[in-house]
């Protein structure tokens, strides 16, 4: 017995040993991509039920072009440059939509249609990738494949081809990006999402430890402590624009479904929940909320201010906030307040990268109701601002963050009547230009919000005069073109 005892104490010292030096080698679950087999089990059963949201989700999304079982590839030799890598995205992501398809309603068409895209691509590539944002596309075709590889119609073969082809073509050039001092998060974060999903589709324990150990302390902007530097939350590639800031945390908020899709629970919760950070700051942001911007310096630039391109525009700055709302709030009962305003806005839109997360990520209806508010209330405090050939108005959004765009009204009088100038779409903001106001005429205008039930009352009316611009500048202005040109400039001026 003493025997007996001796060895088992020396079985689990070894056996501790190799655990904490990484030794043994992980058992991959699959599917285990951003979607697990749960996960895919839920959609099936929320659609075939015809339940809010997940069904309309699924409405949308058998609509969309690249989801039919009808599309084509457009295989390239290389999947790099802009144009190349914008045809490869769109064929991944029809591969992706496909399969789920086929497993909500399991239609062998859709299925078959995503083995052809993935076998021309791999049957195409022979070539590294390189140019530009080609993480982009290979992350999103790792996710893809690995969706399916459930599909028995995909021949081991062929399986074996996408394997040679991420392993020989993929990896490395996704491997040296990260080592771009100035390369942004939304090139950074994908590449190490693509290592991501690589190495579960490959069954590859070396690789995924590569890419969980830079997304907690890898050099530059792939790793999370980089890409959100401050506590707050504060993004810094919002100083560049917001649609671009999306990218990394839609690429880490996948990193990390994945591992935890894997077992690894520690990538979600890293930096005390640095991810979730990083979505409440971007949210509160773009929901016309002040926030405050440390201005910082990487490898290129100083970075003085937050950027106002894309601000409170809803479809050009959508990661996946179903993704972390129903992960940190539903799922952890963690508060994510600005997250939550902005999936509910967002719902059932397609926003970033695959799109749909509403479908995908949603675990309780309850918590994601759809439309998830009434008709919102009239926006307040409607100002009308005299401009250089234009009029400037500007509101106070509806409380609550309820409204997801707007209708702009203008009328020759106050008493109207008032046609529809302009609808902004997918926007948070309180301000709009009337660039088609003709100087010395006064126009009134009146604002109403729009959210996904419909659109409310109008505001209160202010109006305003636009001011004729002249060609002749103050004293002590000039214009002068400077170097080559075929068009000579112009600058006005207007009293305003």
């Amino acid at each position: 017995m003493k025997k007996i005892a001796l060895f088992i104490k020396r079985y689990l010292f070894i056996l501790v040993l190799c655990l904490s030096q990484g030794l043994l080698a992980r058992t991959f679950v699959h599917p285990g991509g951003i979607h697990s087999m749960d996960d895919l089990n839920r959609m099936k059963a929320k659609v075939a039920a015809k339940e809010h949201p997940w069904i309309d989700a699924w409405n949308l999304l058998i609509t969309d072009p690249q989801a039919q079982s009808t599309w084509t590839a457009s295989p390239y030799t290389n999947i790099g440059g802009n144009i190349i890598r914008q045809a490869a995205a769109r064929d991944a992501r029809a591969a992706y939509l496909n399969i789920l398809r086929w497993y909500i309603t399991g239609s062998v068409a859709n299925a078959d249609c995503a083995v052809r895209i993935c076998n021309a691509w791999s049957a195409s590539i022979n070539q590294v990738a390189n140019g530009e944002l080609y993480q982009l596309p290979i992350s999103t075709f790792m996710q893809a494949a690995e969706l399916l590889r459930m599909y028995p119609g995909w021949a081991k073969a062929d399986q074996e081809n996408f394997k040679n082809m991420a392993l020989t073509y993929f990896y490395q050039p996704c491997h040296d990006f990260l080592s771009f001092c100035d390369a942004h998060s939304s090139w950074s974060a994908p590449a190490l999402y693509s290592i991501m999903g690589i190495a579960v589709f490959c069954d590859d324990s070396t690789t995924y430890d590569e890419a969980a150990n830079y997304f907690k302390t890898g050099a530059y902007s792939g790793c999370i402590m980089k890409g959100i530097m401050q506590p707050s939350g504060q993004l810094g590639e919002m100083a560049r624009d917001q649609p671009h800031a999306a990218i990394g945390p839609a690429a880490w908020s996948h990193i990390c479904q994945v591992a935890w899709n894997q077992g690894d629970t520690s990538l979600f919760s890293y930096g005390n929940n640095r991810l979730l950070a990083g979505y409440e700051y971007f949210c509160k942001a773009n929901l016309n909320h002040p926030v405050e911007w440390i201005p910082y310096t990487d490898c290129s630039y100083r970075w003085y201010y937050m950027s106002l391109s894309g601000l409170c525009n809803l479809n050009k700055a959508t990661p996946e906030f179903e993704l972390i709302y129903n992960h940190y709030a539903v799922l952890k009962g963690i508060p994510a307040p600005y997250t939550h305003k902005m999936a509910n806005l967002t719902r059932i839109s397609q926003g970033d990268y695959f799109g749909y997360g509403t479908l995908t990520f949603t675990l309780d209806g309850a918590d994601s109701p759809y439309p998830p508010y009434p008709i919102p209330a009239a926006p307040a405090n409607l100002t009308a601002t005299p401009g250089a050939s234009r009029i400037y108005l500007h509101w106070t959004p509806p409380d609550g963050d309820v409204a997801t765009g707007y209708n702009v009204w203008r009328s020759a009088s106050a008493d109207g009547p008032f046609t529809n100038l302009a609808t902004l779409s997918d926007y948070t903001g309180g301000n709009y230009a009337d660039k088609t106001a003709a100087p010395g005429t006064t126009y009134y205008y009146a604002v109403s919000a729009i959210n996904q039930s419909g659109a409310g009352a109008k505001s209160s009316v202010a109006g305003a005069q636009s001011i004729a611009a002249s060609a002749t500048l103050p004293i002590g202005w000039a214009r002068n073109d400077i170097g080559s040109y075929t068009v000579a400039g112009t600058a006005s001026y207007a009293n305003v």
